[in-house]
Order: structure tokens, then C-alpha cells, then sequence
């Protein structure tokens, strides 16, 4: 291995001192010991190597050659980031034999050895600034090659937050700031210092560098001849305005990408700015919110808050609260406001549902919605139920019934008991009269019985809870007299020899709740509760009964009845007299089947069928009969005079003769339909029957007993035929 002029020397040195040292230790054994340690040194010097790397030089005079395949040139990174490098060794087939040695700045940093091609800088490692980064590459035959490239590294300052905001606090100008006829006054927007920018001052702001538009927003108050421009643009910015209070203004600028610096140049009178702010486009932000007043009894608090509204007008900004939600949004309960919307204060009462409330701000703008901190209130002071009572009570001579009583607000307190009291002297209270309520809900009712009629009394309700007794507001009511009950009686109907069906109903209670009502009736005038009395529900207003059991072809005297409290009510006497027949009687050659209301006129079925069936007439025959409920006798007559000597349904009812009765007709469609409860009654429950109704040239209604539908059928057709007369 060959030495290098400086280890050559220092070999030779050591070579003489021995040689002297070995001549004189043959006469003194005292230098035995020295001599062993001298030549542990030349061993030492000799066979050392040296521990730490050095950058050598590259030989110019080997094939190995090194590129930086990334970046192609020098590069810039934040403080935060790295630069990645590749490289690329040729020949090729020397890739994976080299060492690479990394230097930054001439110092050695790191090792890159088995074939490894790439290397990563750490911009928060070497810090900000200009740093040359060297790669040099080492064969097995030791052939060196080298490359390098310079990385700068620099730090944005990026305010994004109200808390990283440039408020000069302590009155400390940022040192990176170039100010020129600038001073710290006491005097701030949110604290006690801004920066004073006289006639002619400047300000140079260093600037994040960005790939996207930013804004720059700051705070001024006092004169307004200054400009904004940046190294990009040389002409002032646009820029949007907003009244903050108090004579400051927010002022806010786009500042376009790859913007370094601003430059601030007041051209006017002396002004004040504060709280500069570098961010992208977002949503406002808040300077300030507070509680100023807390009222733990009343439950209600006044708020403040500031809005830092860095791009552009707010829309809407207010207060949000939740007694459950410790995060309250903009969807729980708010208070909006649409004037003042950036520095504003508010009175609320946030305890509705709770004892605690949590509070915030909230402030929307283009981009969307945003809130400030929370602040948790409470808890309050327990106090009673607010009440109130909508409408007056219903009264009903000595009785009242209250309703609408509402429970505005428990202020978090379980209420025990509500309702409504009363008394004959103001503000009534739970120890005078009172009625209590069996609902639980906010909103209840109760009714309150045997108060003295005809007498004001004061009312108002009332609650019961951990925080005491509560009333609503007062009203002056007052009660009635008991009257007779007013009835209203209707003329009878269906009227037969044993049966009478009456109506009526009650017009007026006499303000006291029936307790009875019907009808009473009689053979004597003014029938009363001594005479016959049918009772009904009192359910309903509306009175009806069949009366039964009566006797035929005699006079009845009827007429409502109501009964309250104290009186009695009765209605308009009417009168009526019972027939000569009822439903289902076998009299006048056959059975009754139908009676009119009045019972003095109806219809007599015949006891059985004419027997064998019957066409209704030949085909082609249009009689023009009728359907109505006294038609049948007069459609029997027309259809056997135009049907001479034919053999059919209406011919068969003409000439029946029986019981000494010989008066019979084929009885109409309507005629049957009202007789067909009375058929069943007397017993003919089925069957197809022929009626006397036609209403096509060819087509005649026959009836279905059994399920009282009528039909159209061809007259050529044979069906039942039951004869009917008229009584």
C-alpha cells in the first residue's frame, strides 16, 4: 500500500530514534522499557488508518461516470419538506458495485452503498438557506466521480388562525418585517397595541410562497391614503372593506400565486394597523365572544362576540345553544341577527330545557358556516314555572271547565302539580278553590264543579314544582243560574196499531249537564215522569224511541223530556193515533206487509203464490208501466188490456180471488222493495218474483227476495208471481 509524503517522513524519524535508543540500551538496561514503548509507537503510525472519511477528488482518467437523473437542476423546498434525488452510474454493469458518498455543504452526511441509486435531503435537518449537496462515486478499483446540485430551503409564514395571527402583542414588530417610519402605539383592536404607519412610512411583509391565490387581511382606523402592492404587481390592489366597530376596518386583498412580498406604503395621514392575517380563501373567523351578564335567576344571559371576517361580508352571524348538545350547531336553538353581523351583543335565555346551557357563536359567509368556542352556562338558580292561560273556561251555570293552561317554561324543574284556582277576591291561590289537572303534558285542563251560581269569581292558573308555586295571569269569570232544560219534539212517524216511532232532541241544558232524558206519553193531555217514559242516552243531544205496546185505533199524547240539576224540561205536546193494523198481522185475505208512516194506509200480501210460474208478457209488447210505490194496480190494469186471453204474471194477479177479495195487482218494483221486510216478516224470506215495471220494449223488473236486488230480465221468462191489494 503506498504512503503519502507525510507518512514517509514520519516513518524515517521514528527509524533513526530506535536505532540510537537500541545502541545505548546494550550499555544501559534502564532504556530497555523505553525502547519497547517507541517501538510500539512506529507500529502504531505505521499500521494505523485513518477513522474518518474524506472527501477525495475525483480521477478524471476512468471510464465511471455519475448523473442526477431528479432533479434536473436546483431545486426549492419548505422547511418542512425533502428533496428526493436519483442518480444514474454508467457504465451500467458498475451500478450495483459503486459506494456513494453523500456531502452536504462539504461535510459528509451520508453513505449510500449495494447499488442504491437514490437519497433523500431533509429541509428541517440542514435549515434554511442555500445547501450544496454532493454525490460522489467510488468503484472497486477506487475510480471516483462527482456530481452536485444546490437545494434552498426556505420557511413560509403562514397566519391562518386568529391565534397565529401578527397582532404586535407586547408591542414586538415581527423581526423579518422591514418597517420604515413605523411605531407601536397603545392603542389595538382587540388589545392594548397596533402598528402606527406615518406619512410616508413603508412596510415590507414577507410573504408565504403558494401555487394558489391567497388573501392578505389586516385591520386599519384613521386616514385611508395607503397602497398594497406586491413584487408581482406594481399598481395598488383591489380590495374589499368591512366595518369592524369603532373605527376600524377590515381590509382584504387576493394576492395572486407565487406572491413573495407586499409592499404597504401609506401616502396619507397617519394611520393604525393591526392583526394581519395571510390565509386561504375560508370561513369567517371570531375575534371575540363573551359572556357579559349571566342572570341566574331570571335564566337569561347577554353575549358578545366579534367576527374576524377576513374574505368578505358576512351573511348572517347570531348565537346557537343546546341543554343537551355540548357542541350546539346552527340547527339547535339560535338567535339570528341580519344588522350588525360582526360586532355584536344579545340578550337570550338558553335555560329553557336545562339548567346548564352550552353556548356559541356562529357567523356564515360564502364559503359556509363557522362557530366560535363553547360556553357552558350554568347551572342556574331553580325558580318556578312561567305559565300562561289562553281563553276563558267554559261555564255551565255552577260549573266551570278551564282549559288552555300552558306551561311556557319549568326552567328545568319537574312540575308535581297543576291546574287552576279560584276565588271571589283577586289573586286567588292553591288555598282558595281549585281544581287539580291529570295531565302531565305542557298543556292541561281540569273542571271544576258546585261554585255558587250566578257569581264573579277570579281564576288563574296554577303550578307546582322544586322551584316553588307559579301562576298565570288572572281572569274574571263568572257563573250562572241554573234554567229549565229546553227540548224540541218532532211529529211522530210510522204510526202502526201497536207501535209509534217519536223524535226529538235537546236545545238547551238550562246550563247544567242532563242527567236524564226520553220521552213521555200518555192516552191524557201533559203526559209527565208519572205517566209512560221511554229513557235515552245523554249521550247525544238527539232523542228517538219506538214506542210499543200500545193499543190500536186510540189517541197518545206525547212530548220530550231533559232533566238537570234542579229542573225538569219537557218539549211541545204532540199527539198521534194508533191504526187499525201491524206488520205481519194475517187480515184483509192475506198478511200486511207495509204501512205508511201515519199507519192508515199500506199493503196485503196474498198467503201464497199463484201456483206454477209465469212470463211477464210476449216480447214484443211495450206497455210503458211505472216503477212507482202506488203504480202496481193501475201496471196490472194496462197490462191485461193489452195483452187479451195471454196467460201471464199480470193476468194470474187480475183474476185471483180469495178470502172474499178479489182486488189483487201485480205490485210495482217500489212496491215490493218496501214490502220486503215485511215479507220476510210473514214469513217469505226467498224467491224470484215478477213485479209490474218494465222499462224496455222486451225486459220487465223482477225481484230477488231473499237479497232485495232488483233486475231486468226478458219478459218471455217464467218467474214466481205473489199477488198484493191495497188497504
Amino acid at each position: 500500500m503506498l504512503k503519502t509524503p507525510e507518512e514517509t517522513v514520519d516513518f524515517w524519524f521514528v527509524n533513526i530514534i530506535i536505532q540510537n535508543l537500541i545502541c545505548q540500551v546494550m550499555n544501559k538496561s534502564r532504556l530497555l522499557l523505553l525502547l519497547i514503548v517507541l517501538t510500539s509507537l512506529l507500529l502504531t503510525v505505521a499500521g494505523c488508518k485513518k477513522d474518518e472519511k474524506e472527501e477525495v477528488n475525483p480521477k478524471n482518467d476512468t471510464p465511471l461516470k455519475v448523473e442526477i437523473v431528479s432533479p434536473l437542476a436546483d431545486t426549492t423546498i419548505q422547511f418542512s419538506n425533502s428533496a428526493s434525488f436519483l442518480i444514474k452510474v454508467t457504465p451500467k454493469e458498475l451500478q450495483s458495485k459503486v459506494t456513494t458518498n453523500v456531502y452536504v455543504d462539504g461535510n459528509f452526511s451520508y453513505v449510500m452503498t449495494n447499488g442504491s441509486m437514490t437519497y433523500t435531503f431533509i429541509g428541517a435537518k440542514y435549515g434554511v438557506g442555500d445547501h450544496k449537496v454532493k454525490f460522489v462515486v467510488e468503484d472497486q478499483n477506487k475510480n471516483n466521480a462527482s456530481i452536485e446540485r444546490v437545494v434552498t430551503v426556505f420557511k413560509p409564514i403562514f397566519n391562518i388562525f386568529f391565534n397565529d395571527s401578527v397582532y404586535f402583542k407586547d408591542g414586538i414588530i415581527p423581526e423579518d418585517w422591514k418597517c420604515l417610519n413605523s411605531t407601536i402605539e397603545t392603542n389595538g383592536y382587540l388589545d392594548g397595541y397596533s402598528l402606527k404607519l406615518d406619512k410616508s412610512a413603508t412596510l415590507q411583509l414577507p410573504l408565504a410562497y403558494s401555487e394558489n391565490d391567497l388573501y392578505l387581511s389586516f385591520l386599519t382606523n384613521g386616514g385611508s391614503q395607503f397602497s398594497l402592492t406586491t413584487n408581482l404587481s406594481a399598481l395598488p390592489l383591489p380590495v374589499k372593506s368591512e366595518g369592524m366597530g369603532d373605527g376600524w376596518v377590515r381590509r382584504t386583498y387576493m394576492i395572486a400565486r407565487g406572491t413573495t412580498v407586499a409592499y404597504l406604503s401609506n401616502n396619507g395621514d397617519a394611520m393604525l394597523f393591526d392583526n394581519f392575517i395571510y390565509k386561504a380563501l375560508g370561513r369567517p373567523m371570531f375575534d371575540l365572544f363573551k359572556c357579559d351578564t349571566l342572570a341566574s335567576f331570571d335564566h337569561y344571559t347577554i353575549l358578545s362576540a366579534k367576527v374576524l371576517s377576513v374574505n368578505g361580508a358576512v351573511t348572517k352571524s347570531g348565537f346557537c345553544w343546546s341543554n343537551t348538545v355540548k357542541t350546539p350547531t346552527y340547527w339547535d336553538n339560535r338567535i339570528e341577527l341580519t344588522e350588525n353581523m360582526t360586532s355584536y351583543s344579545q340578550k337570550i335565555e338558553p335555560f329553557k330545557l336545562g339548567l346548564t346551557a352550552y353556548v356559541r357563536a356562529y357567523s356564515v359567509n360564502d364559503v359556509g358556516v363557522s362557530y366560535s368556542k363553547v360556553i357552558v352556562l350554568g347551572p342556574v338558580d331553580s325558580r318556578p314555572a312561567l305559565l300562561q292561560w289562553k281563553g276563558y273556561p267554559l261555564i255551565r251555570a255552577d260549573s266551570m271547565y278551564f282549559s288552555n293552561g300552558v306551561v311556557v317554561d319549568s326552567f328545568a324543574s319537574v312540575i308535581t302539580e297543576r291546574g287552576f284556582c279560584l276565588s271571589k277576591n283577586p289573586e286567588p291561590t292553591i288555598n282558595d278553590i281549585k281544581g287539580k289537572s291529570n295531565d302531565h303534558g305542557v298543556s292541561f285542563s281540569v273542571g271544576i264543579g258546585g261554585l255558587e251560581e250566578a257569581t264573579y269569581y277570579y281564576a288563574r292558573a296554577y303550578a307546582i314544582s322544586n322551584g316553588g308555586v307559579s301562576y298565570s295571569d288572572e281572569k274574571r269569570v263568572c257563573t250562572t243560574s241554573i234554567s229549565y232544560p229546553i227540548l224540541l219534539t218532532t211529529p211522530v212517524e210510522w204510526v202502526t196499531k201497536t207501535t209509534a216511532y217519536c223524535t226529538g232532541r235537546v236545545s238547551g241544558d238550562g246550563f247544567s249537564p242532563i242527567l236524564k232524558q226520553g220521552i213521555v206519553y200518555s192516552t191524557s193531555p201533559n203526559p209527565t215522569l208519572d205517566d209512560y217514559v221511554v229513557y235515552t242516552s245523554t249521550s247525544s243531544a238527539s232523542i228517538s224511541a219506538k214506542l210499543t205496546g200500545l193499543q190500536g185505533s186510540t189517541k197518545y199524547y206525547y212530548r220530550m223530556f231533559g232533566v238537570n240539576k234542579k229542573y225538569t224540561g219537557y218539549g211541545e205536546e204532540m199527539e198521534f193515533t194508533t191504526g187499525l193494523y201491524d206488520i205481519g198481522e194475517q187480515t184483509q185475505g192475506g198478511w200486511v206487509v207495509y204501512l205508511d208512516k201515519y199507519g192508515l194506509h199500506g199493503f196485503v200480501m196474498a198467503e201464497q203464490d199463484i201456483s206454477s210460474t209465469f212470463i211477464w208478457s210476449n216480447d214484443s209488447t211495450h206497455f210503458l208501466t211505472t216503477g212507482g210505490s202506488a203504480s202496481g194496480k193501475a201496471n196490472t190494469e194496462r197490462i191485461v188490456l193489452n195483452t187479451p186471453g195471454e196467460n201471464n204474471a199480470a193476468w194470474a194477479c187480475y183474476n185471483y180471488s180469495i178470502n172474499g177479495y178479489d182486488d189483487w195487482f201485480l205490485p210495482s218494483s217500489e212496491e215490493l222493495k218496501l214490502s220486503v221486510a215485511g215479507m220476510r216478516i210473514s214469513g217469505l224470506t226467498s224467491g224470484i218474483y215478477w213485479t209490474s215495471t218494465e222499462l224496455v220494449v222486451n225486459k220487465a223488473m223482477r225481484y230477488n227476495v231473499q237479497s232485495a236486488i232488483p233486475k231486468l230480465d226478458f219478459k218471455s221468462k217464467r218467474f214466481l208471481v205473489r199477488p198484493f191489494r191495497s188497504i
